[in-house]
């Protein structure tokens, strides 16, 4: 309950007789409960003094700085009236949230990646700016999905006014069940009493499947080459990791590029980090899915993150470094690193880069422990054999010695289910599906 001290002045020339005095307001924020005060006869020139004329309370609810008006109003000598308004600042609670903070580096592998079995630790700031303290404070951090464990909620006491601050620290697990590139949304909500603060917290994106290339080529996912260079690996400032890929010298009416195509499971997105640096409006980045150009780069433009959805089903992802018929701008190169791909199969094909594909067995097919792996090799060349699990992650790689036509990939490790072995021979390259029991 708020009280008002009231000193009443007679500026007139004779005397106030049986002076009354009440507060009113009309603002629903407040309510008045000692609205009356007698003052009696206030001399000429004479002053009465008034402490707790008034008490008024405030809504629970009322926000920082509101202005409340309130009249007084002075009933003397039988009927004259003076009325007075002034305005009454109310203080209340202000309750804001930070930007949230994740640490990787307690429960995990400090990858910077949130993996089955891990804990992650997230660090939420909050915040009460307004003219009065709160109550206890609770931060509450809730999840739309069931594969993630998520600590209870945290109380913080009160935080004081004026800038009063406090840190609601959570654990999140990620169970065993958790699916493969699958993106859930955290939510946080702030409360003391009827003050309160949400914020979406955004999308944790766990057991991601990375493209990073940091095996310092394109063996981890079955890339195909194109235009008139390929992509090459580089270390010099990657956006993550220490190698990223840029785009292969060119010149005029040329154009770079790298493909990737993969059969997405379920509807979900993909995302990448990416910079250039061209002739501006001229020398482009262009991002492409199924051949239809998605977005472009041009200039001298920084690493940053980009994301895309993407639909269920056969995909062809396409990055492609196009230049014009004349004029030559910045280092005339684009680079891409740090590509989070959707959940997926990989898709086999038996084409080939630029050359003739070639025959392969493997037997057994199915097969449980030891493959035996036959490619005739006339030309003494030798192959190598790369085994790709249905993520499109390389699992196993071996060389087939020059002249052998054989190798023997032993397989007793790894999870039943299907695989693709890619043999490749120069430019030439052949792909079977193996099912491992």
């Amino acid at each position: 309950m708020i009280q008002i001290n009231l000193n009443l002045a007679n500026v007139g020339q004779q005397a106030a007789l049986a002076t009354k005095v009440s507060l009113s307001s009309l603002d629903p924020n407040v309510t008045i409960t000692d609205e009356t005060e007698t003052a009696g006869d206030i001399a000429q020139a004479g002053v009465a003094a008034l402490p707790q004329a008034f008490a008024f309370s405030v809504h629970p609810a009322v926000k920082d700085g509101h202005q409340a008006l309130f009249n007084v109003q002075i009933t003397y000598n039988d009927s004259l009236q003076y009325n007075k308004a002034f305005l009454v600042e109310l203080h209340a609670p202000a309750l804001s949230v930070g930007a949230a903070e994740f640490d990787y580096s307690q429960g995990g592998n400090a990858n910077a990646y949130a993996e089955s079995g891990e804990t992650i630790l997230v660090r939420i700031p909050n915040q009460n700016t307004g003219g009065s303290a709160s109550t206890d404070a609770i931060g509450v951090l809730t999840t739309d999905v069931p594969w993630l464990q998520i600590s209870p909620a945290v109380d913080m006491g009160p935080l004081e006014a004026g800038g009063g601050y406090a840190e609601a620290v959570f654990e999140i697990t990620v169970l065993p069940d958790a699916p493969q590139a699958a993106a859930a949304r955290l939510q946080y909500e702030l409360q003391a009493g009827l003050f309160g603060a949400e914020q979406e917290i955004g999308l944790l994106v766990v057991n991601p499947i990375v493209e990073g290339f940091e095996t310092f080529d394109f063996t981890a996912f079955p890339w195909v080459g194109g235009g008139n260079k390929n992509w090459i690996p580089t270390s010099i400032l990657p956006y993550s990791g220490a190698h990223c890929m840029r785009s292969g010298f060119i010149t005029h009416n040329e154009s770079s590029q790298m493909t990737l195509t993969l059969d997405v499971r379920e509807d979900g997105a993909i995302a990448f980090a990416r910079r250039v640096s061209s002739e501006p409006d001229y020398d482009f980045l262009r991002f492409y899915i199924d051949g239809v150009l998605m977005d472009s780069w041009s200039g001298n433009v920084s690493w940053g993150e980009t994301a895309y959805p993407v639909g269920s089903g056969v995909h062809t992802f396409s990055w492609s470094y196009e230049k014009d018929n004349i004029g030559t701008g910045g280092t005339d190169r684009a680079w891409v690193d740090e590509i989070l791909l959707p959940a997926h199969d990989l898709v086999v094909s038996t084409g080939d880069l630029s050359g003739a594909a070639f025959t392969v067995q493997a037997t057994p097919n199915p097969v449980a422990g030891r493959l035996l792996v036959q490619a005739a090799d006339p030309e003494q060349a030798g192959a190598d054999l790369s085994l790709f699990d249905q993520t499109g992650r390389q699992v196993l790689a071996q060389r087939m010695a020059p002249g052998a036509g054989l190798a023997v990939l032993d397989l007793q490790a790894l999870p039943g289910g299907w695989y693709a072995l890619r043999v490749q021979r120069g430019s030439a390259v052949s792909t079977i599906k193996i099912l491992k029991q």
